[in-house]
């Protein structure tokens, strides 16, 4: 399984767009602050998959090498802090939601895609793909 970077299903970010900067001075700034916008990136979303159903994930994907079931609660880390933009550990309910988290290898990247429930069934809500030399 390959996810082409230049794909629609790799995300972009709105900083991206040139201010005025040179481009030296903005690939540099960029890659510094703002990852997700470089080709080959290190760290990036996958936006397309957001929304998708557990099946159509894994008819797109197959199946995961990792299937780990955690608590908001476990999202205190940097990998997983960006979790706690849809749900506010600041809201006491929310630690204990229940997140499916897939993992899935593809070539020099990593890619996870979290689940949630919607009306009993799971469907993704944020994403992450990374080069395998990166550390959170």
């Amino acid at each position: 399984m390959n996810v082409d970077v230049d794909s629609p299903l790799v995300g972009s970010h709105s900083a991206c767009s040139n201010g005025g900067m040179t481009r030296t001075t903005l690939v540099a700034f960029t890659a510094l602050f703002f990852p997700g916008c470089i080709s080959g990136d290190p760290v990036t979303k996958l936006p397309a998959y957001h929304g998708l159903s557990r099946a159509a994930v894994l008819a797109k994907l197959g199946q995961p090498e990792r299937d780990e079931n955690i608590s908001l609660a476990q999202t205190d880390d940097e990998f997983r802090r960006p979790l706690q933009n849809t749900y506010p550990l600041s809201i006491y309910a929310n630690t204990n939601v229940q997140i499916e988290e897939l993992w899935w290898s593809d070539g020099n990247y990593h890619i996870t895609l979290w689940l949630h429930q919607v009306n009993g069934d799971w469907v993704v809500f944020d994403s992450c793909r990374w080069r395998k030399d990166v550390r959170f």
